[in-house]
């Protein structure tokens, strides 16, 4: 009988209005696949205009029971949510995990960025979706997590680790956990009060939208320090894409100055070595260090890239590196050569042009001593007064950095370009 009803009927099913900080949110529930598409197309057309291309995303799950004697259960994804400007879409998933092809695309579209809590395994459960008898799953690669979307713009180390009640406090909303029993998501209608459940995430969601910067990739990570007189622009980056991109800025900027000098600084983290017993009370002897940071410096440019784990890298940036006409400026450069061989892209970076700072002094001061001063005993050797940053040492492996940390990470880096470019100088 359902299937006699014509779209028209059924487009106006389900439809909540929800009121969240002053603006009205439009809600509708689907589960027939005609009007998924249908409503997918109008999410579509809507992501056409706003400046961002950013939809919030949840999923709701319900237990199954897998051992009915033992009464085990477990969560099955009965509800997936998508959230553009003050439009939501309820879809109500079948137990076949099957959708329609034109769902699967936009969820696999990476041009949009999918907003929301828990990403990782809420990506992995759009990877169970299919259209076409798993011929073709959902791939959906720009899962964003809300908390990791606040460290990078409010510059917050810590803030990734807040729920959404706290992250909400950090954009000036004060919203409350919802009261009341979870609805049950195996239900085939869901009453006003219900919906609202939703409330508390698309509040959340909707706002945090709102603070995403037009092209928000490559504006994050973004500050302006003062070191030693000069307004230093710093790019922290961890997208493999926007490192090519401030790679062949850093290109660009070579081309035009006098020389192709780069100032260079690995920041490392420990690593243990030895995991077989958890009860083990571990010494220094157990943890290697480990490159968590690349720093690269050219004028007053500086780039923060976040290594990987896996210490593969993107084919520009290591040719960048392993490029013989460009002299790599830097302190302990032996240990940090040796930590840049083991970065890799198909083959590993082959960096022969590192040089220590002091070892370029004593060479163009014919100053045997000084290839074993520190960058302040350096810097007084070029007529400059420089001392060394002050503070804890920040955790290399956070997520982000305040503006004192990143003037911090950037001091070595920045500070042996500047004392490289004074003696060069001198020539």
């Amino acid at each position: 009988m359902i299937n006699l009803i014509p779209l028209s009927f059924l487009s106006k099913m389900g439809m909540y209005d929800i009121e969240i900080h002053g603006a009205n949110v439009k809600v509708s529930i689907v589960d027939n696949l005609a009007l998924v598409d249908a409503k997918i197309n109008e999410l579509k057309s809507s992501l056409q205009t706003p400046q961002r291309r950013v939809v919030g995303l949840d999923i709701k799950f319900a237990p199954v029971d897998i051992d009915e004697d033992d009464g085990i259960f477990s969560p099955v994804s009965k509800t997936l949510l998508l959230c553009v400007g003050t439009d939501c879409l309820m879809t109500q998933l079948p137990a076949s995990m099957e959708v329609t092809d034109t769902l699967r695309q936009f969820l696999s579209d990476e041009t949009f960025c999918f907003l929301g809590s828990e990403m990782r395994e809420k990506v992995a459960v759009l990877g169970r979706l299919h259209f076409n008898e798993y011929a073709q799953c959902v791939d959906c690669k720009t899962g964003v997590e809300v908390g990791y979307l606040a460290v990078k713009i409010l510059k917050k180390g810590n803030v990734d680790k807040y729920g959404l009640s706290e992250l909400a406090g950090e954009v000036g909303m004060d919203i409350k956990e919802p009261i009341g029993a979870c609805p049950n998501w195996n239900a085939v209608a869901f009453s006003d009060e219900e919906v609202k459940q939703h409330k508390f995430e698309l509040s959340i969601i909707f706002n945090m939208i709102n603070l995403i910067p037009l092209s928000f990739l490559s504006k994050m990570g973004m500050y302006d320090i003062e070191i030693h007189g000069a307004n230093v622009k710093v790019c922290i980056v961890d997208n493999r894409a926007l490192v090519d991109a401030k790679i062949d800025e850093l290109k660009s900027s070579l081309q035009i100055s006098q020389r192709r000098v780069v100032g260079l600084d690995i920041k490392f983290v420990p690593v243990i070595v030895n995991e077989d017993d958890e009860n083990t009370i571990f010494s220094t002897e157990d943890f290697i260090p480990v490159g968590k940071i690349l720093l690269l410096c050219v004028g007053t440019d500086c780039l923060m890239i976040q290594l990987s784990d896996s210490l593969e890298v993107t084919d520009t940036l290591r040719q960048f590196l392993s490029d013989e006409t460009i002299c790599f400026l830097g302190t302990e450069m032996r240990e940090k050569v040796a930590e840049l061989g083991r970065l890799f892209f198909n083959e590993r970076v082959g960096c022969k042009t590192g040089v220590e700072v002091g070892y370029l002094a004593a060479k163009i001061l014919k100053k045997g001593n000084v290839d074993k001063y520190g960058l302040s005993e350096l810097a007084g050797e070029v007529g400059m007064d420089i001392k060394e940053p002050i503070g804890a040492r920040p955790k290399w492996n956070a997520v982000a950095f305040s503006d004192k940390e990143v003037k911090y990470a950037v001091h070595n880096a920045y500070t042996s370009y500047v004392i490289g470019n004074k003696l060069l100088d001198m020539l």
